[in-house]
């Protein structure tokens, strides 16, 4: 009855990360838009095909195979909200059944909900990168860790070889490196189980010498740093540990034959994928590019090290020395050691995830765990060495290979690269249980379970609690493909005004840099189907003068810059010079700006800044006149009427700092066209009359206002509050 009600919980409580997975996911709309990178190209393949051809992409065929049959086959569009609801359903898939494997080896509830808990939590920058590849990865290497360790419980050997096979196709045609990863770490775990003692060994010292040599050519370009130098060394410290481990618990369980059985269907899976997406107009040449030779480039291209934390390497030394004391051989006090050691490596984890500690949770994997996780798969008990190869050597050597993925980006890479240390922990804490209760402490291996549980809770509480905060205090952002993104007021408004001007001003829409979503928005095409954020990075030289081409033989482009992350890319020493950006300076002015964003246009070209307003102060007023005056450029949906201005505040809860009405004096609109000229003399009543759909509004000041002008926004709305249009002070 207790397991059933435990059960119940663990369901309850995956329905809560679902809620709280939504509200993260659905509040969140990152500055460098990897995400309107991701959908516009996926959205051009189903459309036109010419994967790498026409379409640029950083990433493998298999996720543009999948998603287009998707497309096809359920019918779903590729938008905003699409990529929510997708990342969702993998961030969830991946707790769940790291969960599930945690449940199924242990049966124990607490472990099991610190698992889900944790890895939710662990995952949660997922909510940073809907609709990315990373999602399918996620999924692929949890599929893979959860039908391991259930294929080598049963003995299942060939089911398991054409797993790893499948898999690792998948991965290795989404992201190559990720693909070579889990299948070296795949390879290792066959390797040492070979059933001859003699080929196990030599074969154990092969994939010791791929396991020095993977990370060190990995990051031969960056050795001489002293961040990739650490990373280096600490991947191989991991690396090496966890295979000593592996050798330590070794059974001799494979064959060759199981090798041919996984490279069979490696094969059959890549043949087909590489088949239809060659048929969709990408040839081969084109294929090797995309898949190897472009991924080879991008460290030369952007780089980003993780975020070290002191005593580093200390901590791998430390793992060194542990792992040297263990192979002489158990001894009880080492035991107790490593006991002490997991507790305090969960703790520290559990705290920095509650953000307790002055370290991140993903900084503390990367830093202290990952290098240390062999403690993890390592049994405790002496007895329990030559028992059947359990499930945790498996995992382990998934993790400190997938380790890896947080170069030459460790951004949500980590994350993605890590996930698998919480069932890995989980696991060794019920090893931990089990000694410390065999050794006459219940009572103590019971509260280990407890206090994990207590540590799940409160990180993914506290997540759920951030995100309940976030969804209830911000708006709907109105857009298409985006209607339920909720954003608080001030970018939202931000981004609804530059997608007005770019429909109204635009047949064509660039962006720097690339920031594809306002295309999904504002239904205008790009300049060719060659799309990416650092464009100025990525793109070929051919591929920016067939950009050029396009933007000067269009009438009315336009292009929406973002200022503030082209000075953080100047701070990180970036350039974005390049032929296509020269050609944009030479070309193209500022015509306004608001929230750090630029509303470029050809020069010389003349628009209405829709969606703006200023005060404008009288020099020299006449006698019993206002001081000022208050002029806005908005357009009205047509046959809707003005019952009121509002100034709301952009920071904060929403709060109205002043109103105006046909109480507060007459309300002067004025017909325009694009370009901002009065297409009459004709002045119009504004207050409660029907207005043309392109209006200049003057509304008398006295006195002038005080507000701080770029902390507030006018909304104009009809006598039943309905909000007919807005307006931002320009920067």
């Amino acid at each position: 009855m207790a397991r059933r009600f435990g059960i119940f919980l663990l369901l309850a409580a995956t329905a809560g990360l679902a809620f709280t997975a939504y509200w993260l996911l659905f509040t969140t709309l990152m500055a460098y838009d990897d995400e309107g990178y991701v959908l516009v190209s996926l959205k051009n393949y189903s459309a036109h095909g010419g994967l790498y051809a026409q379409v640029y992409s950083q990433y493998g065929p298999f996720f543009y195979f999948l998603h287009d049959a998707g497309h096809r086959l359920l019918g779903y569009e590729f938008t905003n909200t699409t990529g929510r609801l997708i990342t969702l359903l993998c961030w969830l898939f991946a707790a769940g059944t790291a969960a599930h494997l945690v449940w199924r080896q242990t049966r124990a509830i607490a472990l099991t909900g610190f698992t889900l808990g944790l890895t939710f939590f662990h995952l949660h920058l997922m909510m940073s990168e809907p609709g990315h590849p990373g999602g399918l990865i996620v999924v692929l290497v949890a599929t893979g860790a959860w039908l391991g360790v259930a294929q080598i419980q049963r003995g299942a050997l060939r089911a398991l070889a054409v797993t790893t096979g499948l898999v690792g196709a998948a991965l290795l045609l989404t992201k190559i490196n990720v693909g070579v990863f889990f299948l070296a770490a795949a390879g290792t775990w066959f390797a040492v189980q070979l059933r001859s003692p003699a080929q196990a060994r030599s074969t154990t010292w092969l994939a010791a010498a791929a396991l020095l040599v993977l990370p060190l050519g990995l990051m031969h370009a960056k050795l001489g740093e002293a961040a990739g130098g650490l990373f280096a060394g600490m991947a191989v410290i991991a690396s090496l540990t966890m295979l000593a481990v592996t050798w330590r618990n070794r059974q001799p369980l494979t064959t060759w034959g199981h090798a041919t059985w996984g490279a069979g269907a490696l094969l059959a899976l890549g043949a087909m994928v590489v088949a239809v997406v060659g048929w969709r107009g990408t040839s081969l040449r084109e294929m090797i590019d995309g898949v190897l030779l472009g991924p080879l480039r991008h460290p030369g291209v952007y780089y980003f090290p993780p975020a070290w934390k002191p005593g580093t390497a200390l901590v791998g030394g430390l793992s060194l020395l542990l792992a040297g004391l263990v192979w002489r051989g158990p001894a009880m006090w080492l035991s107790w050691l490593l006991v002490g050691l997991r507790l305090l490596l969960v703790l520290g984890f559990g705290l920095a995830c509650l953000e307790w500690l002055p370290f991140t949770g993903h900084s503390i994997a990367m830093s202290y765990l990952v290098p240390l996780a062999w403690i993890f798969a390592l049994r405790l008990d002496a007895d329990k060495v030559n028992s059947p190869a359990g499930p945790t050597t498996w995992l382990g050597l998934l993790l400190v290979l997938q380790y890896l993925h947080a170069y030459p980006v460790a951004g949500s890479q980590i994350a993605w690269g890590t996930f698998l240390l919480v069932p890995l922990m989980a696991l060794g804490l019920h090893d931990t249980q089990g000694f410390v209760a065999r050794h006459g402490r219940s009572f103590h291996a019971a509260l280990i379970g407890f206090v994990a549980l207590a540590l799940a809770i409160g990180t993914a509480g506290r997540l759920a609690h951030i995100g309940w905060l976030r969804y209830s205090e911000s708006q709907p952002l109105r857009l298409t493909g985006a209607e339920n993104v909720r954003l608080p007021e001030a970018p939202a408004s931000a981004t609804r005004l530059l997608a007005l001007n770019a429909t109204a001003h635009a047949d064509m829409l660039f962006t720097l840099p690339g920031m594809f979503s306002f295309n999904q928005w504002t239904g205008l095409p790009t300049p060719t189907l060659a799309n990416t954020t650092h464009w100025f990075s990525l793109l070929s030289l051919a591929q920016q003068r067939e950009i050029i081409a396009a933007l000067t033989q269009n009438a009315r482009p336009v292009v929406i810059v973002q200022r503030s992350m082209l000075d953080f890319l100047a701070a990180e020493k970036i350039s974005v010079s390049c032929p296509l950006y020269d050609y944009l300076q030479q070309n193209f002015e500022n015509a306004f700006s608001i929230d750090h964003f630029e509303f470029w246009i050809r020069r010389g070209r003349v628009v209405a800044p829709l969606g703006t307003v200023e005060i404008l102060a009288l020099k020299s007023p006449e006698p019993g006149t206002a001081p000022g005056k208050l002029e806005l450029i908005v357009a009205i949906p047509a046959g809707q009427k003005i019952a009121r201005l509002e100034v709301a505040a952009l920071e904060g809860p929403p709060r109205g700092l002043a109103s105006w009405d046909k109480g507060s004096g007459p309300l002067l609109a004025t017909a325009i066209d694009l370009q901002g000229q009065a297409l009459s003399d004709k002045i119009y009543a504004g207050w409660e009359q029907p207005l043309p759909p392109l209006t200049r509004l003057t509304l008398a000041l006295d006195p002038l206002q005080t507000f701080d002008r770029s902390q507030v926004v006018i909304h104009v709305r009809d006598a039943s509050g309905a909000l007919l249009a807005e307006a931002r002070f320009k920067d």
